[in-house]
């Protein structure tokens, strides 16, 4: 019988499925290295997307008749291998120019045809970083050897600019050819048509700038309105702090100023406050000694009301018990009679003599009140001739 193992049914693998979005970026992403690494292995003009000839000129070459230097025979090793680069990248890295410009090269046909004859012959990476390092140590050792250094910028551009004088495009024969060598006449149509290239390009780039100003103006058109505004502000701010420092300044020195005549005017006030502060002192004193005064005399003044009150009873009441005889000259029948009489007469009488007494006191001390009330606080000659007064009083 078979074993339990060989009967059990065969276990299901459980890889997970990968999803389709990945699938995608990873395809996406091995094609961006395989481009990558294709485009390491071209030229640098195919790297970099440099303009190259619109026209591939194949008759650089010299002719083979005449025999030539090894110089020469590498120069056109050179020139050779150049043209089978140009048709290669124009074949397989065709240059966008735009809409409606077309040239010879861009026909695939030719450019297949001349690569039948002249094979495009593939380089490693490796190769190429051995061919780059080689150029590197030439270099050096051509400028070792004629005593180049670091160029600077202008000077750079004072050789270039030379080279380039040295240069003429013939637009008749549609080539460039040295300035030494044309013509006269083919100099000046060469400057004719330099500057007429130079002005179309100078009326293309100000269509382009007047486009471009007229898109920023609609763009920011409310940032230079906000601008001028706030620049208008801002001059009306420099003015308003100018005038403010300037009126700062105005009273720092009017602060000098009191600062220094402060204390000139302190010490005749505080001799004025001294002297107002002892007048008043006095005074309060005199005050509260004439208001004990007041309530002295105002307490003898109704004792002494209350005793001409109790007088004028007695008198009124002996008046009214003693007889009157018919002759009317009130003299008292009767001795002991009499004697009362003229007791309480003396009695009456003196206390008159007390009442006027008094009341003239009360006066003179009611009108030395007054006349204290009426003393000014801010004249000390005045409490002086009181006080005289009162003492002749």
């Amino acid at each position: 019988m078979p074993d339990a193992e060989e009967l059990a049914p065969p276990e299901e693998s459980e890889a997970p499925v990968e999803d389709a979005e990945e699938l995608e970026e990873r395809r996406r992403r091995a094609e961006e290295e395989e481009l990558r690494r294709l485009l390491l292995e071209q030229s640098t003009a195919v790297q970099r997307e440099l303009p190259r000839p619109r026209e591939i000129n194949t008759n650089i070459l010299r002719p083979l008749d005449p025999p030539l230097s090894e110089l020469q025979r590498a120069e056109e090793l050179i020139k050779q291998e150049l043209l089978v680069m140009l048709h290669h990248d124009n074949l397989h890295f065709p240059e966008n120019r735009g809409p409606g410009v077309k040239s010879k090269s861009s026909n695939p046909a030719a450019l297949e045809k001349f690569l039948e004859k002249h094979p495009y012959q593939e380089v490693s990476l490796d190769d190429l970083s051995a061919a780059r390092k080689l150029l590197v140590e030439e270099t050096e050792l051509v400028k070792l050897g004629m005593k180049h250094g670091d160029i600077p910028l202008e000077v750079y551009n004072k050789v270039w600019m030379e080279c380039n004088d040295q240069v003429l495009f013939l637009n008749q024969q549609n080539r460039y050819t040295r300035a030494n060598l044309a013509s006269k006449k083919d100099r000046l149509a060469a400057t004719e048509r330099r500057l007429e290239v130079n002005r179309e390009h100078m009326t293309t780039g100000a269509r382009r700038a007047e486009k471009v100003e007229r898109k920023l103006r609609v763009l920011l058109g409310g940032y230079e309105a906000r601008s001028l505004a706030l620049a208008k502000q801002l001059a009306n701010q420099y003015e308003l702090i100018e005038q403010t420092e300037s009126e700062l300044e105005a009273f720092r020195f009017v602060k000098r100023c009191e600062d220094d005549a402060i204390p000139r005017r302190l010490v005749p006030l505080q001799e004025r406050t001294a002297r107002q502060q002892d007048r008043e002192k006095a005074l309060q004193h005199k005050y509260s000694r004439l208001l004990y005064d007041q309530s002295v005399i105002e307490a003898r003044i109704g004792r002494l009301r209350e005793r001409r009150m109790v007088t004028d009873q007695v008198v009124v009441e002996s008046l009214n018990g003693m007889p009157v005889d018919d002759n009317g000259d009130g003299e008292s029948m009767d001795s002991d009679d009499g004697s009362v009489t003229k007791e309480t007469n003396h009695v009456v009488t003196n206390d008159t003599n007390n009442l006027v007494t008094n009341d003239t006191t009360l006066s003179q001390n009611e009108s030395i009140v007054i006349n204290e009330t009426e003393i000014s606080s801010n004249d000390d000659s005045s409490i002086d001739e009181f006080d005289k007064s009162r003492e002749c009083k």
